[in-house]
């Protein structure tokens, strides 16, 4: 019966290791072309070597 057990509980693990990498594949596919990754200087805050403002 520990056999049965012990050998569901790992198919169990690999099918979750399974659908968890899937998943990060199906995401990494739909985001659009950088997703964030790039540093174009969009980020809030005037850009790197900009003179400051006094307001």
């Amino acid at each position: 019966m520990r056999n049965i057990v012990h050998r569901h509980l790992g198919k169990m693990v690999a099918g979750t290791a399974i659908a968890v990498a899937g998943t990060a594949v199906m995401m990494a596919v739909t985001l659009p072309g950088t997703a964030g990754a790039d540093d174009n200087g969009t980020r809030a805050g005037p850009p790197p070597g900009s003179p400051r403002r006094n307001r």
